[in-house]
């Protein structure tokens, strides 16, 4: 189960509650976007009108009654209330968590962050004055991590094993026995599983590749412009033995930052380089050349110019990394094919050509 949570408040008294909060989200790498009182309502909406992955809003005010009290959406069940409220009432009573209703329309929220964006998982946290620069952060966090917990339950059905699982979810055999604290690849049924969160909302393709004579992991990962690693990972391997036949399941997320050229009659590496605005090192470097000396049809990696490549970081949006390039949404997703608004961290973009 995957989601993207925004952190959203409006009075700069909690300001360092919501810093805390998302640092928390943040070292346990959950993908989690803080919405500070810099940034209007009306922005803060199509920040997350535009992710169309699973999402949560933490919406935190202060109460003037001087109390805790917790707002659900009135199209929801009150699960994310009952489970920050049961966090929360380990340092201090929760007076309430309902529902709120516009007076005027009863079948619409009253409260704009949760009408407007009209998500089921949405929560506005009311703290007391008296609390807020006390250690609350941890027992917030705490209740949605409680929540989400029960949000990423697999129970075990006939005919399910571990590496259908894996499959199923984005994720690995692995993955799922540490989660789990399994020692053996048996499952039975009504089993229940924690499955790890995994980055879905990313752009990434799997390509499947079919291994021939003569290749091997690092071949292939070079290829396909990753890395031995991730697809032993991807693949559950536990060497680097291959087989011819094998079929194996390929990462395909980042916009290749290299291309090959065929060496042509009258080439050298200094005439080669000027083409393509690199250095001489560079290419020896790239292809593990020795010397200067070039054969003819020799395939050379040549570095394509990444001045126009940003790598997204945690906490990017195609809506902010078009703000900041002075670009659109629409652009970005038209340059590098894209047919969603998803991100993952790392992931290459082109910005302009």
């Amino acid at each position: 189960m995957n989601y993207k949570i925004f952190i959203e408040y409006e009075n700069s008294l909690l300001s360092n509650l919501c810093k805390k909060l998302y640092d928390l989200f943040l070292e346990n790498n959950y993908d989690v976007i803080l919405l500070d009182n810099n940034i209007s309502f009306n922005d803060k909406e199509k920040i997350i009108k535009e992710t169309n992955k699973k999402i949560i809003i933490i919406s935190n005010k202060v109460n003037d009654n001087n109390s805790f009290e917790l707002v659900y959406p009135l199209r929801n069940n009150n699960e994310l209330a009952i489970s920050l409220n049961n966090s929360i009432n380990n340092i201090s009573t929760v007076s309430k968590y309902y529902q709120k209703r516009d007076s005027n329309t009863t079948n619409l929220d009253y409260y704009k962050i949760l009408r407007n964006i009209n998500n089921n998982e949405s929560i506005i946290i009311f703290y007391p004055s008296d609390i807020i620069n006390q250690n609350i952060a941890n027992y917030v966090y705490q209740g949605i991590i409680d929540y989400l917990k029960e949000k990423n339950i697999y129970i075990v059905k006939s005919g399910d094993s571990l590496y259908a699982i894996a499959k199923k979810f984005n994720t690995t055999v692995n993955d799922i026995k540490e989660l789990n604290n399994l020692t053996s690849n048996t499952l039975s049924i009504n089993q229940k599983l924690l499955i790890p969160e995994k980055d879905s909302n990313s752009n990434a393709s799997i390509n499947t590749y079919i291994v021939k004579s003569g290749d091997s992991l690092y071949a292939i990962a070079k290829e396909f412009n990753t890395t031995v690693d991730e697809i032993k990972r991807l693949n559950n391997l536990t060497s680097n033995i291959l087989s011819i036949n094998q079929e194996l399941l390929i990462p395909d997320n980042n916009i290749s930052l290299t291309s090959t050229y065929k060496v042509k009659k009258g080439d050298s590496l200094y005439s080669i380089s000027k083409a393509f605005n690199t250095t001489v090192d560079n290419l020896k470097k790239l292809n593990n050349l020795t010397s200067n000396n070039l054969s003819i049809g020799q395939e050379l990696i040549i570095p394509k110019d990444t001045s126009n490549i940003y790598i997204v970081k945690s906490g990017d949006s195609l809506y902010a990394i078009a703000k900041k390039f002075n670009t659109t949404v629409d652009e970005i997703k038209k340059l590098n094919n894209l047919t969603s608004n998803n991100l993952s961290i790392d992931q290459k973009l082109i910005i302009q050509k």
